[in-house]
């Protein structure tokens, strides 16, 4: 009889990162997934569970208009706790560090349940920068028994803080799910979305734009959307299209900056296969997205990260990504106009990618199935 492992994840950036790891275990002889889903982003979620062919079997909907991160990890903790209790469980996964992934490993831990963390040992050492997500993931490793990390240099981190034991090197499951993803583009198993389908017509270049980083909100967004304008109007032959994500915040600053703008798309958040059929068709990417970092080395395309620090080190010395922090707009405006201006005269430097090769959730697999089976 298998062992059910109780995957908890709210966000689209967790499901998508996790649904490699649960289509593989999914095949084990000895353990089988069990999908918890927070509803932390319910309508993103919902578009990241369809991609991948996924259902919950637990939905929670916790989400609610206007929602702060003490809100709803309190209806996390109360309503979570309740299934964990009733649920006869070999153990729980969480991944990365957001608000799901703090309750969800807070959870497990009140329920004396074994918790591995997945994308484990990534740091700032700033807790205000990402925030609230740096102080997730500190506090989360300090309660998971199996720890997944990306890269040596996550690795590295965690033995710094002491925790050196059932520490797994495994690359990162968004770079299985990013190739998967184009796999099935590449074989008519997925089509493109007609409105993106009639930006690629234009032919012109492609330069996709994300934010979403609380402590991007207000006066460093209003700046990056002044410089994609300033940017738009130097290069004549570019195309930019921002999926402006559904915070509030983000659209008011956004929408009043930029509607109406030519040759600047603000378009709603897309599904994943969307997404990462824009990265490998950008020439260059202005994005705070961590997910972003680790997806567009596999394409070969620059990012440029809008924030002070990165806890993906390995992006900037690879040379995948370069910091671009909102607080300085003139040089973010100045490192998109170079990389534009090279982007003409030679095709995108082809990056190796030092976040994986594709065979992450294999490799993680087989170590639940050691510890847990």
């Amino acid at each position: 009889m298998t062992r059910a492992i109780a995957f908890i994840m709210g966000t689209r950036p967790e499901i998508i990162k996790l649904a490699p790891v649960i289509e593989a275990l999914s095949r084990s002889r000895i353990l089988r997934p069990l999908i918890i889903s927070s509803g932390q982003h319910e309508l993103m979620a919902q578009q990241a569970f369809s991609t991948f062919k996924l259902k919950p079997d637990i939905n929670l909907r916790l989400m609610t208009d206007n929602q702060t991160p003490n809100s709803f990890l309190s209806r996390l903790l109360e309503q979570l706790g309740s299934h964990l209790s009733s649920l006869e469980l070999g153990g729980c996964i969480v991944q990365g560090d957001t608000t799901t992934t703090l309750g969800g490993a807070l959870t497990a831990f009140h329920h004396k349940l074994p918790l591995a963390h997945i994308e484990a040992g990534l740091r700032t050492y700033r807790m205000d920068s990402p925030f609230p997500e740096e102080m997730n993931r500190v506090v989360v490793s300090r309660m998971a028994q199996l720890h997944f990390c990306p890269t040596q240099t996550a690795r590295d981190n965690l033995a710094s803080e002491g925790i050196t034991q059932n520490v797994f090197t495994t690359g990162n499951t968004v770079v299985d799910a990013a190739l998967a993803v184009d796999a099935r583009f590449a074989s008519n198993d997925l089509t493109l979305d007609p409105a993106l389908a009639q930006l690629a017509s234009h032919q012109r270049r492609l330069v996709l734009v994300t934010g979403h980083r609380r402590e991007n909100f207000d006066g460093p967004l209003e700046s990056l959307c002044r410089v994609l304008k300033e940017i738009r109007d130097k290069i004549q032959d570019i195309e930019i299209v921002y999926p402006v994500h559904l915070n509030p915040k983000v659209t008011a600053t956004v929408n009043r900056v930029l509607r109406n703008e030519t040759r600047i798309n603000l378009i709603p958040p897309v599904d994943y296969p969307s997404l990462i059929w824009l990265i490998k068709h950008a020439v260059l990417i202005i994005s705070d997205s961590g997910g972003i970092q680790e997806e567009a080395p596999s394409f070969g395309v620059r990012v440029l990260v809008t924030r002070s620090t990165t806890e993906r080190p390995e992006a900037i010395g690879a040379g995948c990504a370069i910091l671009a922090p909102l607080e300085d707009p003139e040089k973010l405006l100045q490192l998109a106009l170079s990389e534009l201006a090279a982007a003409r005269t030679a095709a995108n430097q082809k990056l190796s990618n030092p976040f994986g090769d594709g065979h992450a959730a294999a490799r993680i697999v087989k170590i639940l199935e050691e510890h847990w089976g």
